[in-house]
């Protein structure tokens, strides 16, 4: 596809993207998000490199849809503080760190999951590949600068009043795969008897009333809210030798690190989110939440 080409279906086939992007971003930062777009006339990749303002943040990743595409993100270092400071319930401030990209890392992995999502639901299949987000002090420190003609977009991001500017850079890598083509008939295929008809009768459907699901709008992201995740309560851990394994029966105790009356760790997918005390609710175990991790401390669990 000519890069020309896709140029002008851009503001089609992507302004419906934004929607997902911009949930995603309020759901992370608590805060309401608008995003406004153009596209950059310029395609030559060192000229529009050179209109950079260094440091930056660069955001790398594989595309794969009607072909391979490379996509460069290039966000100012004051939108990843303050997008680390508003997930964690902070307010920017300071100097970007491992801790801003790492923070990062996990919103675009999110923001990842819910376009897929939100793609698969109009059967459209879609995968991001090698991510990759560093820091970058010039445009030396630029990985591969692409050679071929690129796409150039800049999205105006306002957050609650805070305004930045993010450049948008991608380029074909390859072509995707024509589609096989059958092969012609030989004279003695043409020759053969042909095979007897099937008889093949129309297929009868249940017709669907006005509240079924025949209709083509795509539903939204609030179908994530019925998905269900595994809680798990701990009661504690020990590390025992096979040997003594070996040894234990029917009576045996097992002492755990914790002590009587210390909080429960409670996991969510395999991840720590909160500690609680156990309670009984009509003859059935429950568990009281003491303690929820900070916002801070989530972010670090995720490491």
């Amino acid at each position: 596809m000519k890069i020309e080409q896709r140029k002008s279906e851009f503001p089609e086939s992507y302004q419906s993207l934004i929607t997902p992007i911009k949930e995603s971003i309020n759901q992370l930062c608590g805060r309401t998000t608008e995003i406004d777009f153009d596209i950059l006339q310029e395609t030559n990749p060192k000229n529009l490199l050179e209109e950079e303002k260094f440091p930056r943040v660069l955001i790398s990743f594989g595309c794969d849809t009607s072909g391979e595409w490379a996509h460069w993100l290039v966000l100012p270092p004051e939108l990843v503080v303050s997008i680390y400071a508003w997930m964690i319930g902070d307010e920017p401030g300071g100097d970007l760190g491992d801790e801003h990209l790492e923070g990062l890392q996990e919103a675009i992995n999110q923001i990842f999951g819910q376009l897929q999502t939100f793609l698969e639901v109009q059967d459209i299949n879609i995968e991001f590949t090698d991510l990759n987000i560093s820091s970058v002090e010039d445009s030396d420190q630029l990985p591969d600068k692409p050679e071929q003609d690129v796409i150039g977009v800049n999205y105006q991001v306002n957050i609650e009043d805070n305004n930045f500017s993010v450049n948008h850079y991608f380029w074909m890598e390859s072509e995707p795969e024509p589609a096989p083509q059958p092969e012609p008939e030989t004279t003695e295929q043409k020759s053969a008897e042909p095979e007897p008809q099937v008889e093949v009768n129309p297929a009868e459907f249940e017709n669907f009333d006005s509240n079924g699901n025949n209709n083509n709008s795509p539903r939204n992201l609030d179908m994530l809210m019925d998905v269900k995740l595994e809680a798990v309560v701990e009661l504690g851990r020990k590390t025992i030798p096979i040997k003594d394994i070996l040894k234990l029966g029917k009576g045996s105790i097992i002492e755990l690190n914790k002590t009587a009356g210390e909080s429960l760790d409670i996991f969510i997918n395999g991840r720590k989110l909160a500690e609680g005390e156990v309670v009984v609710v009509d003859e059935q175990f429950g568990i009281r939440i003491t303690h929820l991790l900070e916002p801070k401390e989530r972010i670090k669990s995720l490491k």
